[in-house]
């Protein structure tokens, strides 16, 4: 019964202090939840991506073992020529200055990958610190309300209970009416 009167309250003072709060920290919690979101996706996006670089490496890596193995002619005793070695040269630089920039490129999606997980870990300590202080707001405002109720509960009794004996000790008394209306007179 104490909480529905609690309830109640709330519910009259809605453009309180303590009900804007509390609609902002939803507004709040449902923006986190969003942000949160968004970084999970980012994160899947640079996995995927991380995924794909992975992969063209690999393939890079197998077309160049190929050119590698099919060099010499199998029926001549004596070795194939070397293709162009200004050629071969030229693509081995280009091959290397790929497999640099895709290796910078892993390097900082790994860091920005870093920096958002621990982003994401701050910002799930902070809402559930947010959220015990809210819980413990909620159950110390129950409690009042409670404690308030007994309050009053009491001291509705206590003054029942007052005039009752108030009018015990208004009644005028049987057999002694002489005596009281005398001591009515010697109070006046």
């Amino acid at each position: 019964m104490a909480t529905k009167t609690a309830v109640r309250k709330g519910t009259k003072n809605s453009g309180s202090p303590s009900g804007e709060r509390a609609s902002e920290a939803r507004t709040n919690g449902a923006f986190l939840k969003n942000r949160v979101k968004e970084l999970e996706e980012e994160v899947v996006t640079l996995k995927k991506r991380l995924d794909e670089l992975r992969k063209a490496k690999n393939t890079t890596m197998l077309k160049r073992e190929r050119e590698v193995l099919s060099v010499a002619d199998p029926f001549s005793a004596r070795p194939a020529k070397p293709a162009d070695d200004g050629r071969l040269a030229e693509l081995q630089q280009k091959l290397d200055s790929s497999a640099a920039e895709r290796d910078k490129e892993v390097a900082e999606l790994n860091r920005q990958l870093e920096k958002l997980k621990l982003d994401h870990q701050a910002n799930m300590d902070r809402l559930r610190k947010e959220n015990q202080g809210k819980q413990l707001k909620t159950q110390f405002s129950e409690k009042y309300a409670e404690w308030m109720a007994a309050t009053e509960q009491k001291i509705e009794e206590l003054q029942r209970a007052n005039d009752l004996l108030r009018n015990y000790v208004r009644r005028p008394r049987r057999g002694t009416s002489q005596e009281g209306a005398e001591g009515s007179q010697d109070d006046s």
